[in-house]
């Protein structure tokens, strides 16, 4: 059962992702940021780039419609969003399907395919979460975590398994969400 700071999250999370506020999140909610992103740098639409990263995050959004996606409308409401984010991070472990997920997330947002992420790739994935959150909040997070200019794919694992598991809303990047 979720707290209700983790709910609080849970729900700014939702509404932040769900870019045209109708209370479901549907491809289309994840396909925009993406396509603006690749637009932001450069990429065009057909790029081999952002073709990848779209193939990659469709992967990552068919999960979620699996996993949460109860009522299965083709869409994932605020409730079900919540029953699903619930039980990321309790464990700490991650099973073989959920760390093939991570790899994928991982990968998008490794912009320059060198195998860890930068305090700016990370930031570009947390903005995902929040628009509050800066990169001098990740650069203390990544102090926090004994890390410097680099994250590889078991930080990023664990990153992830606190946000989605710490049962407060403190923290350099917990406290920018809600």
């Amino acid at each position: 059962m979720a707290t209700e700071d983790q709910k609080a999250r849970y729900t700014a999370v939702f509404k932040y992702q769900d870019t045209n506020g109708d209370g479901h999140l549907k491809w289309e909610d994840w396909e925009g940021p993406i396509l603006k992103y690749a637009s932001n740098l450069g990429l065009s639409k057909d790029s081999k780039e952002c073709q990848e990263s779209l193939a990659r995050a469709r992967a990552n959004f068919d999960r979620l419609l699996k996993d949460a996606d109860k009522d299965k409308d083709g869409a994932v409401s605020l409730d079900e969003y919540i029953a699903w984010a619930s039980h990321w991070g309790k464990s700490g472990e991650v099973d073989a399907e959920t760390r093939k997920w991570f790899d994928v997330a991982f990968n998008i947002y490794d912009l320059n395919k060198n195998g860890s992420l930068s305090p700016n790739e990370v930031l570009v994935f947390l903005s995902g979460f929040s628009p509050k959150i800066t990169l001098d909040d990740v650069k203390e997070e990544f102090k926090a975590r004994g890390l410097t200019d680099s994250m590889d794919l078991d930080n990023f694992i664990k990153l992830n398994n606190d946000f989605w598991g710490s049962k407060t809303n403190t923290g350099p990047i917990l406290s920018k969400i809600v």
